[in-house]
Order: C-alpha cells, then sequence, then structure tokens
C-alpha cells in the first residue's frame, strides 16, 4: 500500500470511527487519541505526518513488522487456544468461536494493554542497534 492510498482510508475512517471509540470504558477521561501504525513507509511519509499533526494526533513510533507487540495478535491465540480441534457443522464452529471469544477475561486485554509499553520500549531499544 502506497503512502496516498493509506492516507485515503485514514481520511475515510479514522476520525469518522473516534466518537465511538471515546465511549470505551478503557478511553481515558480526555479522551486523546494515541495512534499505533508500524514503521512502513505508508506510515512515515511526510503527508501521513502531515495529516496527524494537524489533528494533534499522537502517534507512537512502532518498529516495523512487529506481530509480537500487536495486541489482536495475543488475543487471537488464545481465542485459537481455546477452540475444539473438530466439529460436526458450520454452527458448532460459531457457538464455540462465541463461547471462546466470551471466555477471555477483560483483565487479560488490560494486561495486555498494560505490558504493552514495555514491550514496545524493549524492542525499540533493540532496534536501535541495527
Amino acid at each position: 500500500m502506497n503512502s496516498a492510498t493509506y492516507l485515503e482510508i485514514l481520511k475515510r475512517r479514522l476520525l469518522r470511527n473516534f466518537p465511538t471509540l471515546t465511549k470505551s470504558p478503557l478511553c481515558f477521561k480526555y479522551h486523546r487519541l494515541i495512534y499505533q501504525q508500524d514503521g512502513t513507509t505508508a506510515h512515515t511519509a511526510e503527508s501521513t505526518k502531515s495529516y496527524f499533526k494537524e489533528r494533534e494526533i499522537e502517534v507512537l513510533d512502532w518498529p516495523v513488522q512487529s506481530p509480537n507487540l500487536n495486541l489482536i495478535e495475543s488475543v487471537w491465540s488464545k481465542l485459537k487456544g481455546n477452540l475444539r480441534r473438530t466439529y460436526e457443522d458450520v454452527e458448532e464452529l460459531e457457538e464455540d468461536i462465541v463461547r471462546s471469544y466470551e471466555s477471555i477475561d477483560c483483565f487479560y486485554i488490560q494486561n495486555l494493554y498494560f505490558s504493552l509499553f514495555s514491550m514496545r520500549r524493549a524492542s525499540l531499544q533493540s532496534t536501535e542497534f541495527y
């Protein structure tokens, strides 16, 4: 994806979805938007940086291609680990997916979130030598 395409996606989706995101109980009191993206060229292009700066959106520095720092990957792994291996039909699979999702404790998500900053710091420090 090039920076122009990425910028169009941001313009179409990011701020339009922000009011919904701020209703989350995990959102902070002042509803300040902090955006996470990795360091690919589309994300670090001057046009992308300008977009965030003009809208006063803080962007976290993030290493390129760092799935170990992606919270959804951890949640997805936990969800898959809770699933059975065989199913009689699609409905049974769907029910098990819902059961698995509902079994993930909100404290698990919260702990992942809070551990993210130390993992990010360690990752950034380890890439400084390359």
